[in-house]
């Protein structure tokens, strides 16, 4: 039987899985106004989760300002990495760089979030 940090990581590659898809996938029609306020939203959004779950996976190893750090950081360089992936390939999507500014947005929140609850719940816990 998996324990629970195994599930963890399985739930995080299959997140991580489904967001390449959904980036790097040709959109036959747009459900989202590419390069409106939805589609800002959804890129803050979405690489906000993938940072959080990467930086869950930290609790106990690090704390405030390392597990911020590593968390945004992370979550930029992935958030990048995924622009610039559209940018190389022909799979029909664009490099945009205010999606990777929506992107990096997101992972600085999320690094913000984590690094505090992680922190608050350790603290509660002691």
């Amino acid at each position: 039987m998996l324990s629970s940090g195994a599930w963890r990581w399985i739930g995080f590659w299959l997140f991580t899985a489904v967001l390449l898809w959904l980036t790097l996938t040709p959109m036959d029609s747009p459900s989202v106004n590419p390069g409106g306020f939805i589609d800002k939203i959804a890129h803050f959004s979405l690489f906000g989760l993938w940072s959080y779950l990467f930086g869950s996976f930290f609790d106990g190893y690090w704390k405030g300002i390392q597990l911020f750090a590593i968390t945004a950081i992370a979550g930029t360089f992935f958030g990048a990495m995924v622009e610039g992936l559209q940018l190389i390939t022909s799979f029909g999507r664009s490099f945009e760089f205010m999606d990777m500014v929506a992107n990096a947005a997101g992972a600085l929140s999320a690094g913000l979030a984590t690094s505090l609850n992680l922190g608050l719940r350790r603290w509660r816990t002691h």
